[in-house]
């Protein structure tokens, strides 16, 4: 069996943390948080994915300019260079339509704040834009359940599988409550309570 390249081993390791740390925040949390706690909790899925699309996902992106840099110096035999690979990454996180479109909309939110029209004490896009927004995510969370079912090539459940699993649903999950019980205090309303639960 050929021994794989350092490029392609940080590959293989990044995707693994990405699909360990990303979430379905639509697709998933939406419904579920509307069940559990109502519309209140919806905020709190809005700063989930402001730190996963500024944070996460830039880091992510640049492991895998770095690990494809790697895996094609391993390929020809000699090393990547500092300004290739900054210049991969730069151009991979600037191209990328979900960063441009988190940063297009916390540009909206700082300089047109003010202009943005309020229903029943909430800010919402003006018209036209809501609807053409509105009409493109309507099919979302029945197209991603759709395309995750598509993508199955076989129900065998192997060692990787179970194992990113466990890490995204037992771990991750119990870091993300350990952290939020010693941040968040736990106030005599509940509401410390109700974050810790929201977490985990």
């Amino acid at each position: 069996k050929r021994r794989r390249g350092k490029g392609q081993r940080l590959l293989t390791a990044t995707i693994f943390g990405f699909l360990t740390t990303a979430s379905n925040d639509f697709a998933i949390g939406i419904p579920v948080l509307q069940a559990l706690y109502g519309d209140k909790m919806l905020g709190y899925i809005a700063a989930n994915v402001f730190v996963f699309q500024t944070i996460l996902q830039p880091m992510t992106m640049v492991l895998l300019e770095i690990g494809k840099a790697v895996r094609g110096g391993d390929e020809d035999g000699r090393a990547p260079s500092v300004c290739g690979m900054v210049w991969l990454c730069f151009r991979g996180i600037a191209t990328n339509l979900v960063v441009i479109a988190t940063v297009v909309g916390l540009a909206y939110h700082f300089f047109l704040a003010e202009a943005v029209p309020k229903e029943n004490g909430v800010r919402v896009l003006p018209h036209p834009i809501s609807d053409v927004v509105d009409l493109w995510t309507a099919p979302f969370t029945m197209m991603f359940l759709f395309l995750n079912g598509t993508a199955l090539r076989c129900e065998r459940i192997g060692f990787w599988d179970a194992l990113l699993t466990l890490m995204k649903v037992v771990v991750c999950a119990y870091v993300s409550y350990g952290v939020c019980t010693l941040l968040v205090p736990s106030p005599g309303d509940g509401t410390g309570r109700l974050l810790h639960n929201y977490a985990f």
